[in-house]
């Protein structure tokens, strides 16, 4: 009785195990998903607007942080003419946990980039 109650413990520490780290394999997955969705979003936004503005630059920034991502670098075009290049480039770090031994994790950081490139379709106002 006492061996199949042992069995049965063994069973379920390692099936949390593994759960919990698929869990912590896929979170970076899921993360850059939702990094890459708020850039492109912002992205969408410099094409209706004709650039990157000043509070579009803020909003962007404030969002990504608010959702757990520590900003390095945010670089887009302000105000472009029509049929040239607009680009984003944004680069930010975001920390999460990794097991290194048997229940044992350690906080690792990420980093997570966005750069992209579209032609301007809006007429400049000057």
């Amino acid at each position: 009785m006492i061996d199949k109650m042992l069995v049965t413990v063994f069973c379920i520490i390692t099936g949390v195990s593994i759960a919990m780290q698929i869990l912590l394999l896929s979170l970076p997955y899921l993360k850059k998903i939702e990094f890459d969705a708020v850039c492109h979003r912002y992205m969408m936004s410099m094409v209706h607007e004709g650039g990157l503005s000043c509070s579009d630059h803020q909003i962007l920034t404030e969002d990504l942080e608010r959702r757990g991502f520590d900003i390095k670098n945010v670089s887009g075009v302000a105000d472009v003419a029509y049929g040239s290049m607009m680009s984003l480039e944004i680069d930010a770090n975001w920390s999460t946990y990794r097991f290194r031994r048997l229940f044992s994790l350690e906080e690792v950081d990420l980093c997570f980039a966005y750069s992209a490139e579209i032609p301007s379709r809006i007429l400049a106002e000057h």
